[in-house]
């Protein structure tokens, strides 16, 4: 008897294939903007903070080390892409779409920064990883010197930004 083609097994790989790369090519929905900030969100009534700080603010009075960190930080992270700084009271989030990565503290051993992600990767350099289930996960790191932001997080932020544009 001739093989088919189009085994049950075949005929799943090919709709997969095929609805991965129609939804791949699906236009996403404008931004909502706030009508109170003007800050841009992937949902209406997103849960934000309608605080506007410049970069200068938020660094006033901090180690000047912290600023050339956080800027390093975002230097790589437009690398990926285009991204939005959106400077909040106590931290500052990077956006494509979406907010996929952050500063979120100052400290005196460095910058704590984060990047999420849709899976849980594995690296000494992670203080925590913080599952938000189904499978979002939180990698926690901290830097304390420019030459950390190398390679690795490169990566990291690569594919932090794909959740971030909503490619996931």
């Amino acid at each position: 008897m001739k093989a088919s083609l189009w085994d049950p097994e075949s005929l799943a790989l090919f709709f997969r294939v095929l609805l991965r790369g129609y939804t791949a090519s699906m236009k996403k929905a404008p931004l909502w903007t706030c009508p109170k900030c003007g800050k841009k969100l992937v949902g209406k009534n997103m849960s934000h903070s309608c605080v506007r700080r410049t970069m200068d603010e938020f660094f006033a009075g901090k180690d000047p080390q912290s600023r050339k960190l956080f800027e390093a930080f975002l230097k790589l992270a437009r690398q990926c892409g285009p991204v939005r700084a959106d400077v909040a009271k106590t931290r500052i989030a990077l956006q494509a779409r979406t907010r996929f990565a952050a500063l979120d503290a100052i400290t005196k051993d460095g910058v704590l920064f984060h990047i999420w992600l849709k899976h849980k990767i594995t690296s000494p350099r992670f203080i925590r990883v913080e599952l938000y289930k189904p499978s979002n996960y939180v990698h926690y790191f901290r830097v304390a010197d420019p030459r950390e932001l190398d390679d690795e997080v490169l990566e990291w932020l690569k594919q932090g930004y794909k959740v971030g544009m909503q490619e996931y």
